[in-house]
């Protein structure tokens, strides 16, 4: 079913206009390393939700992992990253980064709480057996969970990691492409102005 939306065409085109100009000035001023910067910000404003769910309930909520590609995309955006195709893949790489450093600040604070060290000294002894052989594959395999409700979360919040410039004009010029005069209305001569 197809319902029909009385518009002007004028408010149309000044929607379409000012993305236009919007994705034009995202394209020729935006960085991809300032959108990774605001990505890392925004990532590990994302882990908290997850970090403090397993922490005080002991349970992993796979919604939160929604959170973390969906701030990493904010922070992307916030600091005026380059919205293209690489801002997805940049988003999608620190979402999956957010999982290692989730599992090494998990790990962390169980050794802190387990022999009543600093978080300081508690993150380098993490870090330290990470460094080893052993230490990687623990931590992968440990990290699958997580990796999983990762995929979920980028899967649950695609739609707004997929917006890029192109994207938005296509949407937008697919909308103007709908327009059609109301019946009566063809032969007014104002009818480009409406």
């Amino acid at each position: 079913i197809h319902a029909y939306q009385p518009v002007h065409a004028s408010c149309v085109r000044s929607v379409t206009d000012q993305t236009r100009q919007a994705a034009e000035n995202n394209a020729r001023q935006g960085s991809h390393l300032t959108g990774f910067l605001g990505g890392v910000v925004g990532m590990l404003v994302g882990l908290v939700p997850s970090l403090l769910s397993i922490l005080l309930a002991d349970r992993i909520y796979a919604v939160l992992f929604a959170l973390v590609p969906l701030c990493a995309m904010w922070g992307y955006r916030k600091l005026w990253g380059k919205r293209d195709a690489a801002a997805i893949v940049i988003v999608i790489l620190l979402s999956v980064l957010g999982v290692f450093v989730l599992e090494l600040l998990v790990v962390a604070i169980s050794i802190k709480q387990e022999f009543g060290m600093g978080l300081r000294a508690a993150l380098l002894v993490t870090c330290q057996y990470l460094l080893t052989a052993e230490g990687v594959g623990v931590m992968l395999q440990e990290s699958l969970t997580e990796l999983f409700f990762m995929a979920i979360g980028v899967f649950l919040s695609w739609r707004f990691l997929a917006q890029t410039n192109h994207s938005q004009m296509a949407a937008v010029e697919t909308v103007r492409s709908t327009l059609q005069p109301l019946n009566g209305c063809q032969e007014d001569p104002e009818w480009s102005e409406k």
